[in-house]
């Protein structure tokens, strides 16, 4: 039980610091796209607002599927979509694409991201859960 608690733990924490990580960045990224900030403004808030709509969905599907399925399809999604993210900036350096579409793209990259997150945290707070609590003791709700 020991090894599913340190992979629980991993997992959330490479979810969020991959959420967090490109907050302090994101000025400078912005900027040198040609981007204003309130084009940034939505970037993050798209993320946020596709996290709160799948979050739930994430947690539904957790308990229809399986944990471990829905874990691994959030951290290759993630995986997947911060490598979309990381593409479109590089085109955007390298001024290959205009700036609406960079701006387009971003949007729909980070959309990906607040979309995958959500499956992460809401597989594990009830893995956890069920780790740490006899099944004797455990509320069922129907």
């Amino acid at each position: 039980m020991n090894q599913v608690k340190k992979t629980i733990f991993f997992s959330v924490f490479i979810s969020y610091l991959g959420l967090s990580v490109i907050l302090p960045i994101l000025a400078p990224i912005v900027r040198e796209l040609g981007l204003s900030e309130s084009q940034a403004g939505w970037m993050v808030s798209i993320g946020s607002i596709s996290m709160a709509i799948m979050g739930p969905l994430w947690g539904r599907w957790s308990d229809q599927i399986g944990r471990k399925p829905i874990m691994m399809m959030g951290m290759i999604g993630i995986s997947i979509s911060y490598l979309l993210y990381t593409l479109v900036v590089y085109v955007g350096f390298q001024r290959w694409l205009e700036v609406t579409t960079i701006f387009i793209l971003l949007v729909l990259a980070r959309t990906l991201v607040g979309a995958f997150i959500p499956a992460v945290p809401s597989t594990a707070q009830p893995t956890w859960l069920t780790s740490q609590v006899p099944e004797k003791e455990r509320l069922v709700w129907r």
